[in-house]
């Protein structure tokens, strides 16, 4: 994102999200990624990050799932069945 779109952006482990105190930011852009979209890390940060009015961005194989219903935006990969 930095290089294509000129715009500051990090990267977080869902998992280790709690150690870090890291404040939600009205203007941030808050963007999961997930094949199953189901993945409980992830979709226990979305949570928190929506109650905290952030905007969040899903990207996922799976249509329906959890993450896909969540977040405010999102992009379906499309990619077939996991093997």
């Amino acid at each position: 994102m930095e290089n294509l779109a000129g715009i500051d952006a990090s990267c977080e482990i869902a998992s280790e999200y709690e150690y870090k105190n890291i404040k939600v930011n009205k203007d941030t852009l808050y963007v999961f990624i997930s094949q199953s979209g189901e993945t409980a890390d992830s979709i226990e940060v979305l949570k928190l990050i929506k109650q905290q009015g952030g905007a969040t961005f899903g990207i996922v194989n799976v249509v329906g799932s959890t993450i896909s219903r969540l977040t405010d935006y999102g992009l379906f990969t499309r990619g077939g069945v996991e093997i």
